[in-house]
Formats: structure tokens, sequence, C-alpha cells
């Protein structure tokens, strides 16, 4: 049986166009249902997925449509600054007949490079490459993304996507004023934790019924990292939704306190089975229809075999390095004129965002802080 193996990248350095908010919003309310810290790229996501989902026909495509909530927002074109960075490459088996007109659509919608490759006889080698070129895109930040075994000589495509994004912040946190503070990971479970510490004059400010946020631009402007802190330890899928919702216009500025942890986190995973749950489950299967990508698709029964997430974020006093996307609606609140604390001393949600206009912007990295080590 032929596959199609596909790969995402997502590259996270400090805090890093989209696959839309809808998937965004399923994926995340589905990863936090495990408690457990993560770090994904909406965007990288969306262009992998999307990238395949053009060589989708029939109902097969409809699945792609409805759940990636097609066309994808790609924003491609601002994508050639000097902090943020998004490439995709496709490898085909050489003697794998595939349609020029996938090809070309990937070339000139996505900017999509292409390579031949011999994965019936040198598999492994063909890896090896693809590694090769994802550490490249990814500044050595992305290592083995594909792992020993997972192309094979029934591979027939590999699809991915790398994204970097690296900045400093507007306003960096003086190292001196970092502190050690004690972080409720649950109730009754706490730990220690090295903290960022600045009181700024004027600081992005939102506050809902459910939680609080601020908003701290790095120094390209557009860029800017979010962080969601909830009332208490739960987060419900209609927060999230909220979260996902708020923009740049909901936001005010306000002189306060700010508090929050430094982080660097590895997360990898298989989403195979997390897109299945939202749905697409047609283009996995023995009736897939990637008719649009070969003549030879529906005898040789194509089908996605898996689908390979990396991230790397760090964040710290100088800025972050990051990928991922999102938009926020935000509720606007009136400014108080003393000066008020935000302290992420418990699990919070954080995003890295594009900003493009006051209503308009690109989730580029969304995560969900939590440390694994309890006293």
């Amino acid at each position: 049986m032929f596959k199609i193996i596909l790969t995402i990248l997502l590259l996270t350095l400090v805090m890093s166009a989209q696959a839309g908010e809808v998937l965004t919003e399923k994926l995340i309310t589905q990863l936090l249902e495990t408690k457990k810290a993560f770090v994904v790229s909406p965007y990288s996501v969306g262009a992998a997925l999307s990238m395949t989902a053009e060589g989708a026909a029939g109902d097969t495509k409809k699945e792609f449509a409805k759940v990636l909530n097609l066309p994808w927002s790609n924003g491609l074109e601002k994508n050639n600054s000097e902090v943020f960075q998004s490439a995709q490459a496709v490898w085909v088996e050489q003697t794998y007949p595939v349609k020029l007109g996938f090809l070309d659509k990937l070339k000139k919608k996505y900017r999509a490079g292409f390579e031949k490759a011999d994965f019936k006889d040198q598999s492994e080698e063909e890896r090896l490459k693809i590694n090769h070129w994802v550490e490249e895109k990814t500044k050595n930040k992305i290592k083995d993304l594909l792992s020993s075994g997972s192309l094979t000589s029934l591979t027939r495509l590999v699809l991915v996507n790398g994204v970097y994004f690296k900045d400093s912040w507007l306003q960096a946190f003086d190292k001196n004023l970092t502190i050690s503070r004690t972080f409720q990971v649950a109730p009754g479970q706490s730990v220690e934790i090295e903290t960022l510490n600045k009181k700024f004059k004027a600081v992005q400010y939102y506050a809902s019924d459910h939680f609080e946020s601020i908003q701290l631009p790095f120094k390209t402007k557009g860029f800017a990292l979010r962080l969601f802190l909830p009332k208490d330890f739960e987060i419900s899928s209609a927060m999230v939704k909220e979260i996902l919702n708020k923009k740049n216009k909901h936001y005010s500025p306000l002189e306060m306190t700010v508090q929050f942890p430094k982080f660097k986190i590895d997360f990898e995973i298989e989403l195979s089975e997390n897109f299945k749950s939202l749905g697409l489950i047609l283009p996995f299967s023995d009736r897939a229809d990637f008719s649009k990508l070969s003549k030879v698709a529906l005898v040789d029964r194509l089908r996605i075999s898996l689908i390979q997430h990396k991230v790397f974020i760090e964040v710290n006093e100088e800025g972050a390095e990051a990928a991922a996307a999102t938009a926020v609606v935000l509720k606007g609140r009136s400014m108080n004129p003393k000066s008020k604390e935000f302290i992420a001393n418990r699990p919070f949600v954080y995003e890295i965002v594009r900003i493009n206009s006051a209503t308009s912007e690109d989730i580029l990295f969304v995560g969900f802080f939590k440390p694994e080590r309890v006293n």
C-alpha cells in the first residue's frame, strides 16, 4: 500500500498564516484536555496540511475543507522578514507519476521547493536529507524530525513546512530583577521557578470574567507575545474560543508590574489521531482520494500515514524564539490609575502573533505552560 508521509514542523524560538481560527480552536481545546504543557504552530500545521489538500478531490477534499476551514490564509508574502521565515518543500519518489498541476500549484501558491527522492531503495538516506533541510531552515533548533524507520520503500511523498521566529523584546527584562517564585501547578502543588519581573509604565492589558491577558511587543513592529492567565486552574472550551478571538484592538495601556516564568520547551507530537478525532478521516484510509495529486493515486490507495510535529520555544529576558499563529478578540477595560500586577504564578496559555491591523492577525504559536516538577 502506498503512503503519503506528511511531516509538519513547528519551530518556536522565544515565542513564535494560519490554518484558520476553527482548526486552532479545536486542536488547542483537544490538547488542553491532557492538562500537560505543549506548544504547537497552527501556521505550520495549516501550511503542510493545506499543501496536501491541494491534491485531494471529492469527499476527501470536503473533509480537508471542513477541518482546516479552507481556504488557508497563508500570508506568505509577509514571511520574508528578518525575524520570521517560513519554508515549504515536497519530496517525491522519483518513479511516482505526480501531476504537474499539483506541483505547479505548490510552487506558485506556497513557494514550495521540489526534490526527487529514491524512497524505494534509499529511504533512510532520504530521511537524513530531509532532516538536514529541516535543521537548516530552523537554525538547528529542530533536529531528527523524522525518526529512523518513519520512511520506507512505500513512501511516495513527504511534504514539509518549517517556520522560524526570533526577536528581542521592545522593552527587555533586567536579568538582575529575575526572581525565584513559587508557581502553583495545581491546588496544593507548587514548584520554584525563575520568573521574569518588570514594572511597565504602560503595558497592553485586557481582562474578561474568565482571564487576564497582557500583550508584550517585540522590537519588530507587528509581532507580539500574549499571555492569558485564567482565574483558576480550569480552561474551558468556551474560554479557549474567547482567547483565540482576542485581537489588538481590545487591549488598552495600563501601568503594571509583570511577572511570568522563563521557559524553554521541546515538544513533539504525531497528530494523525488528533486530526481523525476532528473529522479528518478519509485522507488516512484506503478510500482517500488524492486523484489531483497523481493519476494512479486511487489504484495505489495513496493516503496519509504520518503527521509529525516538532516544536522548540524559549522565552527569557532578551526575547523569544518560536513559531505559531493565533487570532484573539479582547473586551476593553477602562484604565486604573493605580499600578496593577499581572503575576503568572499558575498554568497559563500563551501565543506569538503577527498583527496585521486592529482586527486582523496571524497566530504563529500557541502553547500551554505548566511545569512538570512538583514539590
